[in-house]
Formats: structure tokens, sequence, C-alpha cells
């Protein structure tokens, strides 16, 4: 009985993540992204250092949302953004995750860096960089995006 109830819950897991597969990162980036990240910008008050981390799903439970909090919610959804963290030190570090697989599975996401500086790797092409790896185990690449300061980035640890 239980071999049957393993097959079937494998076999449910194979279907939907045939069907319903991860959205992954293109170096084409959407418009909706674009425009996220200016509302981002924007919103960064004068200080000196800034770091937050928002999920979309939380921020949309929110009773009170203000005007720039519904323009990310509505932004992000558009982009398939579900996390966004934010950081700003000298310049502007902005990390946009497009689903919730961030401890489980293989990282894909945006990064958006206003001085062409990430804690990754950058390489030409992420999938070339994965397959000369010896140890696939933990690695953090970017690669550039087809906007400036952009770039497209994997990760495994």
């Amino acid at each position: 009985m239980k071999k049957y109830i393993l097959l079937i819950l494998c076999t449910g897991l194979l279907w939907a993540y045939y069907f319903f597969p991860i959205p992954q990162p293109n170096k084409k980036l959407p418009e909706s992204l674009l425009n996220l990240n200016q509302v981002m910008i924007n919103q960064t008050p004068n200080t000196s250092k800034v770091f937050k981390d928002y999920w979309i799903n939380e921020l949309s439970n929110k009773k009170q949302l203000s005007h720039v909090e519904k323009q990310m919610i509505n932004l992000a959804d558009k982009a398939g953004i579900h996390r966004i963290i934010f950081g700003y030190s000298a310049a502007f570090r902005i990390a946009y995750f497009t689903n919730y697989s961030n401890y489980y599975l293989t990282n894909r996401y945006y990064v958006y860096s206003s001085d062409d500086s990430t804690e990754e790797t950058q390489v030409p092409s992420i999938d070339q960089a994965i397959a000369q790896l010896k140890d696939k185990s933990i690695y953090y690449f970017c690669e550039p995006a087809d906007h400036p300061h952009w770039f497209v980035c994997a990760g495994e640890d």
C-alpha cells in the first residue's frame, strides 16, 4: 500500500513539474521588470545605507498599502517576481527572484547593479560555466542581460 502511495505521489510531482514548469529568467528583460526597478530606485530614501527584503505575497496581504506598494505588487505580478532583495550603500543592488524555490532548487534570478558589480562570478554564459564545473553542488554565476547594469544569475549551494 505504501508503495502505491509513493508511486502516486512521485507521478503527481512529475506531472506538476512537466505541466507547470518554473519560469526561468531570460536575457531579454520584461518591460514590467524594468518599470519595477525604476519604482524601487525612486522610492529609496536619502540615507547612506538601506536593506529591504520584500516577499510580494506578504506585501499584498498587508491591510493598508501605499501607492508605491500597489505599484510594486502590480509590476512584480506582471514580471513573475515573487521576492525582491534591495540593497543600497554606495550603489544600488537589487535581486529579483522568479520562484519560491530559493533553498531547494537552483536559484535563477535577475540582478540590477548600478555599478555593474555582483557578488556572483560574472561569466559570458551560465550554462557553459556550469558545464565546466567539476563540483556542481556550489556555484553562483551571473551573465549580462540585454540592458546595461542587468544580469541573469544562477546559484546553488
